[in-house]
């Protein structure tokens, strides 16, 4: 899902490290390596999945981006003192080259900077434009200009451009046209309106703490576009991917809405052209046809009109280059079409289909994305077979009407008929398409199945009845599916399908899930299918496929089916077998997995290898259980490398003496028959006896100096488990010499240094600042590393060492959201559960001014009902944040606690607190549970109560709606059902535990 990416370091493996849990216990992250998936070669993959221009951060290609920080400025001042190469005589704005449009050489090498400063031009607190030089440019027409550095191949200079009206020299902001930083990775792009025989000011130069150099510029005139409609009656175009429309391979069709009735005659739409060269529209030679649908149902049904090109009946003018660039590889071009009117009805859905034959074969045209529009078009890779839903495309198709547009949702397909459980439709084995597109949420959140971003809920649900066909494991799979998906299975038909939960997953296959259970033949099971929603967006809803699936498990599909095999050094076991067809009986490891287990006889590091497994696996659990049925699991594998043959070897140093299980996941990629050999060797030192300079990169894992050693592989394992790189030596080269430099300086930590002087005279606050940020010690101690950090950041004394810097400025706090006398009624974790539900993590409250610094605050939460969360870990407050003068939000580690009362205290001055109470099932706020709460939660629904009725005392469910459903939370919270203990007649009081 679009705000939960995976970030994988490596090739080849990747070394997770995490704190060793005692046997019994989950202390530790559960960890699986992820594979690397090729991408495709083809040109619509190309552009497609190309990143968008301006995504990258500045120093993207460097793995630690604060040191990358450092070791840039510190080149950028080397290269400065060296001198360089001459900057040239337009080093000066009264020196300003004539130049023409097209390519032009630059060389700022040893420029110097005589330009003003801008606000506009702001990038990391840097608003100069460094090492300038100018050119002087006159417009032969009008047009719109666009002056760029962008890749591939005109300069490594990390550039910054300004443009200005007139080619006198500029004091100040009032001829500024145009000013950019990185608008393409480390380059820049602006764009401007000229005047013809105007003249215009070019300056280009660089981001103040970089280095100049050589390169080239591109500066593009670029006629009025053909196409003039207001963005209105316009899918805007978003210029950062595209979909191929050749007719002959691909037809792709977008829906749209008139706001009135009329008729349309002209018609505007954008693309690029991409084959074996990346533009090939000069040897193209068009054959548009435009075509207008009715609708059927969200989709194109009967053919309206159509017009071509070739027959004399569409009239093209274009291709109009933009001077932007698709997906950063080919120009993006405008067309405006003609043809005879086609009649439309306001508020009516029609769909319009562009395509494009164009005569040379080695070129294709792409039909540019838009922004706007109800976010689903369809893209038919058959043409012949017309459009169905496995042609939905999660995406709209930039074009202009010369009527305005309406509703774009009027074309979204009807609720689909399996909206609600009780309407659920019947299933078969094999694969079944659905659309949840319209869908309503009608079932209960399910918080045992611990979805990602702890979002319980399966939002945008329909319904499937399925009977078994087979005694055996029943896979049941969202995988092909077109968004964001989730998946439940219920044990029977009852609607609401309540305490029947069976089988759910959220991210099986990347994005979309896939469970599998043990069935037996002739039982009736529902499914549900939803999607992920992130807060405060609507749910994530399209296009999908069911397919399930009857078949036989493995005979060591449960962990109580394997026998542990004793396991000595020098004694290797071999596992083998396959884990198709496996199902999940430990919700620890999600997913499904076969198991293999040992007994390890004395203390010792495991290795265990899946080489000569094929095809190799590409994913695996990085855990070990420490009991059978999942009782606890280990901490994450130390090493992780690539065997000989490409499959994983991972390692565990140290284990004590005990029996261990593994689940052999099986996941995309890593599906089938398996060959695992486990062994034991004695304990060991990953650095001990490590060669090779610790600054300096070498093929060996480890280097000579332990300490920098330990130091090192502690942030990166993959220096003491695969090589020491490049990157190992420059950590070692940030981090080993910060405690020399934080003991040897003598400023202020909270004052800015003198440029050049790095690390301060409070040796722990200057560690932690520099491990954070080692710009701080290696360059300089700036204003960033003495308050928040680069653009608050976090790295910075005043938040990491507040208590050192500011203090605590004098005055009392109050409780502003959520407001005074707030209690949380909603449902507490279930019985045993060591994570509390989803509830009030964040705080507003009032205060003096200047009193971000988190060590001026405190939390503490009373005990009193601790037997009903024996393991929910003390809370603590992990940020402050500023929301203006006065007022702040505060982040607690977890939601408050329910049962508890929970006081926030503020150090300055005497002090000042306040205090939030967690009350389960206290609906009316009367400070106990009980049958009047009942009353309470039906009242609001009437909207006859006597008290607030806000979601924090009745959405007791947490679905984001008060209804009925809340109703049987609470009498499940006053009876204790649904595994939840029983709070009938429980009171929160304050104990005055809380200092």
């Amino acid at each position: 899902m679009s705000s939960r990416a995976v970030f994988i370091r490596s090739l080849i493996g990747v070394c997770a490290m995490a704190v060793t849990a005692a046997a019994g216990t989950v202390e530790s992250s559960l960890t699986k390596h992820r594979g690397v998936v090729s991408g495709k070669a083809s040109a619509t993959a190309a552009l497609d999945a190309a990143p968008v221009e301006g995504e990258p951060s500045k120093h993207s290609a460097v793995r630690l981006a604060e040191e990358a920080r450092g070791a840039q400025v510190l080149a950028g001042s080397r290269a400065d003192a060296a001198g360089g190469v001459a900057g040239g005589g337009n080093d000066s704005c009264f020196q300003a080259l004539p130049i023409l449009a097209g390519l032009t050489a630059f060389n700022n090498a040893a420029a110097t900077t005589d330009g003003p400063d801008h606000a506009t031009c702001e990038v990391s607190n840097q608003t100069g434009i460094a090492h300038d030089v100018w050119y002087c440019w006159q417009a032969p027409s009008d047009c719109t200009v666009t002056v760029n550095t962008c890749p591939p191949g005109q300069t490594s200079v990390d550039t910054k451009i300004a443009a200005y009206d007139g080619c006198a020299c500029p004091v100040d902001d009032a001829r500024l046209l145009a000013c950019d930083d990185d608008a393409c990775g480390n380059q820049s792009r602006i764009s401007f309106d000229a005047v013809s025989g105007q003249s215009y000011l070019i300056r280009i130069g660089t981001f103040p703490l970089a280095a100049g150099g050589t390169g080239t510029f591109t500066l593009e005139c670029i006629p009025p576009p053909v196409c003039t409609q207001p963005d209105g009656q316009c899918q805007l175009r978003n210029n950062a991917n595209a979909d191929t429309s050749d007719r002959t391979n691909f037809t792709v069709a977008d829906g749209f809405s008139p706001a009135l009735s009329g008729s349309v005659n002209e018609i505007c739409w954008w693309g690029a052209y991409s084959g074996a060269t990346a533009n090939c529209e000069q040897s193209a030679t068009d054959a548009f046809e435009v075509k207008y649908y009715a609708d059927v149902d969200g989709f194109p049904g009967a053919l309206i009109a159509s017009y071509s090109q070739a027959a004399g009946t569409l009239t093209v003018a274009g291709p109009s280059p933009t001077g932007d660039i698709v997906s950063g590889l080919v120009p993006e071009y405008a067309y405006t079409g003609g043809h005879a009117p086609v009649p439309v009805s306001a508020g009516q859905c029609y769909w319009v289909e562009v395509t494009n034959s164009v005569s040379d074969t080695d070129c294709i045209w792409f039909w540019e994305r838009a922004l706007s529009g109800d976010g689903r078009a369809v893209q038919d890779g058959n043409p012949i077979d017309g459009y169905g839903l496995e042609d939905v495309r999660l995406t709209d198709q930039s074009f202009c009407l010369d009527i305005p547009l309406g509703d774009p949702g009027v074309c979204q397909p009807p609720i689909p008929a399996n909206d609600d459980c009780a309407n659920s439709t019947e299933v078969f084995d094999g694969i079944t398409l659905f659309e949840t597109t319209g869908a309503t949420t009608d079932g209960p959140a399910e918080p045992a199945c611990n979805f990602q971003l702890n979002d319980d809920q399966i939002n945008a649900d329909i319904w499937f009845d399925y009977v078994a066909t087979c005694s055996e494991v029943l896979q049941v799979s969202l995988c092909g599916s077109r968004y964001d998906t989730k998946l439940a299975v219920y044990d029977g038909g009852a609607c609401p399908p309540t305490g029947a939960l069976t089988a759910c997953d959220d991210d099986f296959c990347d994005l979309q899930s896939q469970v599998s259970f043990p069935v037996v033949q002739g039982e009736a099971y529902k499914i549900r299918v939803g999607g992920f929603k992130e807060l405060g967006q609507l749910p994530d809803t399209g296009p999908g496929q069911l397919q399930i699936t009857c078949m036989a498990p493995p005979p060591n599909d449960n962990c109580t089916d394997v026998t542990p095999q004793p396991l000595a050094q020098g004694q290797p076991i071999v596992y083998t077998g396959s884990n198709g067809n496996s199902s999940n009986d430990c919700p620890i490891f999600p997913g499904p997995h076969v198991w293999i287990a040992f007994d390890l006889l004395a203390d010792g590091s495991v290795t265990l290898d899946y080489s000569g497994t094929d095809p190799v696996f590409s994913d695996a659990w990085l855990n070990l259980a420490t009991g059978c049925p999942c009782s606890g699991i280990t901490a994450a594998a130390e090493c992780q490398v690539a065997a000989p043959d490409g499959n994983l070897e991972i390692s565990w140093d140290c284990l004590p003496a005990g029996t261990y299980y593994y689940p052999v996941l099986a996941d995309t990629g890593s599906q089938g028959p398996y060959r695992i050999t486990v062994s034991t060797e004695p304990c060991r030192d990953r650095c001990a006896g490590g060669v090779g300079d610790c600054m300096t990169a070498h093929p060996t894992p480890g280097c000579d100096d332990p300490e920098c050693c330990a130091t090192v592989c502690g942030r990166d394992d993959y220096c003491c488990c695969v090589e020491w790189d490049a990157t190992c030596a420059s950590i070692a080269t940030t981090l080993c010499g910060l405690a020399d430099t934080c003991a040897a300086a003598t400023g202020d930590c909270c004052t800015p240094q003198t440029p050049g002087t790095g690390g301060c005279a409070d040796f722990d606050c200057c560690m932690s600042v520099c491990e954070c940020s080692s710009f701080c010690c290696n360059v300089t101690w700036d204003s960033a590393c003495a308050t928040d950090g680069w653009n608050g950041d976090g790295c910075g004394a005043n938040l990491l060492c507040g208590d050192t810097c500011a203090g605590c400025p004098d005055g009392a706090i109050a409780q502003l959201d959520p407001p005074a006398g707030w209690f949380d009624a909603r449902q507490p974790h279930s019985a045993g559960s060591t994570t509390p539900q989803q509830g009030y993590d964040t705080i507003v409250v009032s205060g003096p001014t200047g009193a971000e610094a988190i060590a001026c605050w405190s939390v503490c939460e009373t005990t009193q009902n601790a037997a009903r969360h024996p393991a929910v870990a003390a809370n603590a407050i992990t940020s402050v944040v500023s929301n203006g003068p006065g007022q702040y939000t505060l982040t607690l580690a977890h939601p408050l606690t329910p049962g508890e009362i929970t006081k926030i205290t503020y150090a300055g001055g005497t002090g000042s607190s306040v205090s939030l109470t967690a009350h389960p099932g206290d609906v009316n706020g009367d400070g106990v549970t009980d049958p009047s709460d009942i009353i309470g939660t039906i009242d609001c629904i009437n909207m006859v109560a006597a008290f607030p009725c806000e979601s924090w005392n009745t959405d007791l469910d947490r679905s984001g709606v008060l209804d009925p459903s809340d109703i049987i939370t609470v009498i499940d919270l006053l009876n204790g059902a649904s595994a939840y203990e029983s709070w009938f007649g429980a009171t929160v009081v304050d104990t005055g535990e809380c200092p």
